[in-house]
């Protein structure tokens, strides 16, 4: 079995608009690629191209200089019918159209395959059965979009795309403003996309927590440069923790996440196994309380006796116990000035 091909291939690319005569560049130098089957993560900092470049990509914003590439043809050189059976786009604006239902939204998708008034025809039909079936809303295609929840209204414009049965599929924030289960599913459809039908599928996403355990690629759109590849290549080579200012946010290479920074060692040390560690270092993180190895003033020592588990604080002087993480807090919130200070 032989490597996937590369579908998509971007080179030398500048984004941004033209307007008039002048031309406002977001973004240039950009070298870019994707391969068939892959599920693709578009992250960055707001404002560093992320929407204009799936723009871009899908034919919606001009190029400003460089290539775009699919199957290696550039993308100006398609005719439009051509072009969108190719490649299929699901923006951020949901459509509220009175009285459309999921059905006829989902339909919409066959635009490039029907005939002149868009009658559907039998493949196309089963095409959209299809698209309500793999997103789950078959029970729901009769209902008006107006009806639908943020959760299913996504669902349907990403039935819609699959509908229109493109190789690469370009979506932008999918998961934007839902809740963490509607978000899983929105990711579940997509990686169900990639390994059963080998679409090729580039999401734009703020959560680059949930991508990283998600997706095949990343593209990272840094301020002063640009990455891609596999999210624990980039892990490795330090690329996340260089994509925001590091005396705000903190990127743990262990665990994936990023969060609130350190403040400084706290003369702290925890011992403990298990998950009870894991959530009190997360803890005092939180607190600003980087966990310390060398100079312990206070140890914090978790004991587990029938399942349960008790945090002792030891200082030279004192020794507290808690039943609770929360309670643990709380005591050393009241003191934080000792343990940041000495």
């Amino acid at each position: 079995m032989g490597l996937p091909s590369e579908i998509l291939s971007i080179r030398d690319l500048s984004i941004g608009f033209i307007t008039g005569r002048k031309r406002q560049v977001i973004f240039s130098g950009l070298n870019l690629s994707a391969f068939e089957g892959e599920l693709v993560a578009l992250a960055g900092p707001n404002g560093m191209g992320k929407s204009t470049l799936l723009r871009t990509i899908s034919r919606l914003q001009t190029i400003l200089s460089g290539e775009i590439l699919i199957d290696g043809r550039l993308i100006n050189s398609m005719d439009s019918f051509g072009f969108s059976r190719l490649v299929s786009f699901v923006s951020t604006e949901m459509i509220q159209v009175e009285r459309m239902t999921v059905y006829d939204l989902v339909s919409l998708g066959r635009f490039p395959y029907t005939n002149w008034i868009g009658k559907l025809g039998k493949a196309d039909r089963q095409m959209v059965e299809h698209s309500l079936e793999i997103t789950g809303l078959k029970p729901l295609s009769g209902n008006y979009i107006t009806e639908l929840s943020d959760g299913e209204r996504q669902k349907a414009m990403i039935a819609r795309a699959i509908a229109q049965d493109t190789k690469i599929i370009l979506l932008d924030e999918p998961t934007a403003f839902l809740d963490i289960e509607n978000k899983s599913v929105i990711i579940s459809i997509l990686q169900q996309l990639t390994r059963e039908k080998n679409k090729t599928i580039i999401f734009s996403v703020h959560d680059i927590n949930m991508a990283i355990h998600a997706a095949d690629r990343f593209w990272l759109l840094g301020r002063n440069s640009h990455f891609e590849g596999a999210p624990e290549d980039m892990i490795l080579a330090g690329a996340f923790s260089s994509l925001f200012d590091k005396e705000k946010v903190k990127f743990n290479e262990m665990s994936g996440e990023f969060g609130t920074r350190y403040d400084v060692p706290s003369g702290i040390t925890v011992e403990g196994q298990g998950l009870p560690y894991f959530w009190t270092v997360n803890a005092l993180s939180r607190l600003g309380l980087q966990p310390d190895e060398i100079n312990d003033r206070v140890l914090i020592r978790i004991e587990q006796l029938n399942g349960k588990s008790t945090w002792i604080a030891l200082t030279s002087q004192t020794e507290k116990r808690f039943n609770s993480i929360y309670e643990l807090c709380n005591f050393i919130s009241l003191n934080i000035k000792i343990y940041k200070n000495g």
